[in-house]
């Protein structure tokens, strides 16, 4: 898939971080940013939620994510019971790594 490999890329060229802060997502693919803007408020997301919301196939999905949990934006959790949940087998589930504060010399009287 050519959107997918453009989106390779895209993430291969991204800096390492720490964590994320609010500016980290102003350098992310469109697609992804809108997903992480969304992660924000939801606070995990599956795989193959990632996947339709990007347009992409369930394991590019996992690829990508793969690239960025190494790259220090998303950090893989543990699945939630299955049965009471929305996940299927074999779904990853990701979260925001949010950088610390005194890392990055944020002011905390913001």
């Amino acid at each position: 898939m050519e959107d997918f490999e453009q989106l390779h890329a895209e993430l291969l060229a991204l800096p390492q971080v720490n964590g994320l802060v609010p500016v980290d997502i102003l350098n992310l693919p469109q697609a992804l940013g809108r997903v992480i803007r969304g992660l924000v408020r939801d606070k995990s997301i599956t795989s193959a939620e990632l996947a339709d919301a990007v347009g992409i196939s369930e394991q590019e999905a996992i690829t990508a994510a793969d690239l960025l949990v190494d790259k220090g934006y998303l950090l893989v959790v543990e699945a939630p019971d299955l049965a009471d949940a929305d996940t299927t087998a074999g779904s990853r589930v990701y979260r925001i790594r949010f950088a610390r504060i005194k890392k990055h010399n944020i002011s905390i009287d913001l």
